[in-house]
């Protein structure tokens, strides 16, 4: 069937001394009052090299992308407006003050090489709800704030990232600053301060499919009451891993498709949970290719239906007023054997990092700490590279006299618990 097109829409204010990104709003959309719906198209559907001052291709209300057949392209848009001399656009290919809907699209979904040079490369709403779709691929999209999402919290809400017949994946999001060392980080969120609640997030991967976060994922700035510290464990601020028994997926953070430069480059910036507690219950929590997530200051539960795995050379942080509650581990192996490759390490961070400290000023340590941190509580599997048991799969029969597989690091004995 023949596809839709809109390319190289352009929305201008030339009107002195305005805000230029709210006068020119959607480079080929802008629903003012509501609601801008795509929906049961029978061909593909392209947004290219659309510029708008908030909204590179579409600004509305809410904007729900959903019932179509083909592929969807939003691709080169940029959100450009300004405010006097300070930039202040958002959404590089969508901006909404309300939500953005992805659902039940049959065919590959990309958002690839869009710009806004204030926040949300690709999309900047209230919350997300992307769900029960084909492949969804999140590509060089790049902000100031947010290479892929800004989340402005307008009210409380869900966010959903569920996959439906295909992956999701999210590389090579980039935020850019003023300061040339440090082009190139890769950072896909970015959210607003205010105190909204409750504000979750679920993350899920269906039967024989993952999302892979590729670019860092920190969550953070979700404090039920910004003036808590540390924040509740009982927030309802949640995020849930494979919240439901379809969800037999894996969720997988990795820096396989990061270069050694880029590596050099993010420094101590790692992916992080903050202010969230955090459930993994059913099907795979994976980290590999040397990728670190710390359970910033809130505690991470597991059930024992689901898999926390991790690969090669990764590191698993728990920070202070954090918690891991492990029930079922699962060491990568194959992985770890070839030359070079180091085992993973699950951690207490050495330092206090929950408060600020001045220029100069070194964090105080967490060896004061002697209640449990890190608690085992089920078994240890040894797994191969698509998380089945490594015994069905590997010959073990020449293996080696001595094989380091985990390591534990705690900064005293009472952090660590079984």
């Amino acid at each position: 069937d023949p596809g839709i097109l809109f390319e190289a829409n352009h929305t201008l204010s030339h009107i002195p001394k305005t805000r230029a990104e709210d006068m020119a709003r959607g480079g080929a959309f802008w629903s003012r009052i509501d609601l801008c719906s795509i929906t049961n198209n029978s061909g593909p559907i392209v947004f290219n090299y659309n510029q708008g001052g908030k909204g590179g291709a579409i600004s509305a209300t809410r904007c729900v992308i959903d019932n179509n057949k083909e592929r969807i392209i939003f691709s080169n848009n940029s959100s450009l407006g300004w405010s006097q001399s300070s930039s202040a656009s958002n959404g590089g290919a969508i901006q909404t003050t309300q939500g953005f809907t992805l659902r039940n699209n049959k065919g590959s979904i990309y958002f690839d090489s869009n710009t806004a040079t204030h926040a949300g490369g690709a999309i900047n709403c209230g919350y997300i709800d992307i769900r029960d779709n084909g492949p969804v691929y999140f590509l060089n999209n790049s902000a100031a704030w947010g290479a892929a999402f800004n989340l402005s919290k307008p009210r409380s809400a869900t966010n959903y990232i569920h996959t439906g017949t295909g992956d999701i994946v999210f590389n090579n999001n980039v935020v850019f600053t003023l300061d040339g060392n440090l082009l190139g980080k890769r950072k896909l969120f970015h959210i607003n301060n205010n105190e909204i609640t409750p504000y979750t997030l679920s993350l899920g991967a269906k039967k024989d499919t993952r999302i892979y976060f590729y670019d860092l994922f920190q969550w953070e700035r979700v404090k039920e009451n910004t003036s808590n510290n540390p924040p509740s464990p009982t927030s309802r601020n949640t995020i849930t891993v494979n919240p439901e028994t379809e969800f037999s997926g894996a969720v997988v953070f990795s820096y396989n498709q990061m270069s050694s430069d880029i590596r050099t480059l993010m420094g101590k910036e790692h992916n992080y949970i903050k202010e969230a507690p955090t459930t993994l219950k059913f099907g795979t929590l994976a980290i590999e290719d040397d990728a670190e997530l710390e359970i910033f200051n809130i505690p991470f539960t597991q059930n024992p239906t689901s898999l926390l795995a991790l690969g090669s050379g990764v590191t698993l942080t728990v920070g202070k007023h954090g918690k891991l509650n492990i029930t079922n581990l699962g060491v990568i192996l194959p992985i770890i054997l070839k030359e070079g490759k180091s085992p993973p390490c699950i951690r207490v961070n050495p330092q206090d990092m929950t408060q600020n400290t001045g220029t100069g000023q070194t964090p105080s340590s967490t060896s004061s700490i002697s209640t449990p941190m890190i608690i085992f509580n089920g078994r240890l599997s040894i797994v191969v590279e698509n998380y089945e048991s490594v015994y069905d799969s590997m010959d073990l029969s020449r293996g080696k006299a001595e094989q380091l597989i985990l390591s534990l690091e705690t900064t005293t004995d009472g952090q660590l618990d079984s």
